[in-house]
């Protein structure tokens, strides 16, 4: 019987982040090595507190100067050549304007900097809270907007389904060289939230990276048993298949 894990938008982000690796020469490496920032109004609560549930797989450094950390995460990131990296969060507010200058920075060299603002509150029971700066006119508008120019990729989330939506915690592919093997790994493991919003259209899946195709061919699978006309797929890379994997 499945078992159904519960979890909040901060506490699915940081579990996210415990499962990214990557792999050079046949050797893997987690990707996320911590995360560092300081904390204030629109960050405390949720990503400081799932900070503090994972902090044996996600460890947590403090800051002086939002602008500080964020450069020095950057640094990090080249130092290890890209292939390690430090997550960074700030308080809504003057804290995330901080961030703007190190995001570009990072942008124009091509460094991987994961940077985690806080937001306006999802109500107004707070209010009036030190130094939040917002739009009244515009509650979808906060200072975070002003990341967008110097960001490749800049995103708000708000629902943990975003993020995760498996039924099962399976192990991981990469660990895996049979085809059948994987196969089975990933049987059964996904799920349409909202069956309603596929039924009857086309839907396109992007993925990373395509060994087998085990992971695309479930998600298809699930996708079409929900309603969907039709599913095609993309990935970025083609894995090398070594010639004593089973095909």
């Amino acid at each position: 019987m499945r078992e159904t894990v519960r979890l909040t938008m901060a506490q699915a982000l940081v579990k996210f982040l415990t499962k990214q690796y990557v792999s050079v020469d046949g050797e893997k490496s987690r990707f996320v090595r911590g995360v560092t920032g300081i904390f204030g109004h629109g960050n405390v609560v949720g990503i400081g507190q799932a900070l503090e549930q994972y902090k044996d797989e996600i460890p947590f450094v403090a800051g002086k100067n939002e602008q500080e950390i964020a450069h020095a995460c950057t640094a990090f990131a080249k130092q290890n050549r890209r292939r390690a990296i430090y997550a960074c969060t700030a308080s809504i507010g003057p804290g995330s304007l901080n961030l703007v200058t190190a995001a570009g920075t990072a942008t124009v060299n091509r460094i991987p900097l994961l940077l985690f603002p806080g937001d306006i509150y999802a109500d107004r029971q707070p209010d009036p809270v030190l130094q939040q700066m917002e739009n009244e006119a515009d509650y979808t508008v906060s200072v975070n907007d002003a990341l967008k120019p110097v960001c490749r990729y800049w995103d708000r989330i708000v629902r943990p389904e975003q993020l995760l939506r498996k039924t099962a915690d399976n192990p991981a592919q990469s660990g895996l060289t049979e085809a059948a093997a994987r196969r089975a790994n990933v049987l059964g493991v996904y799920e349409t939230p909202v069956p309603e919003k596929v039924q009857g259209r086309r839907v396109l899946l992007v993925d990373d990276i395509c060994t087998t195709g085990a992971t695309l061919a479930e998600c298809a699978r699930t996708l079409r048993d929900a309603g969907a006309a039709d599913v095609m797929s993309v990935c970025v890379a083609l894995a090398r298949r070594h010639p004593e994997e089973n095909r």
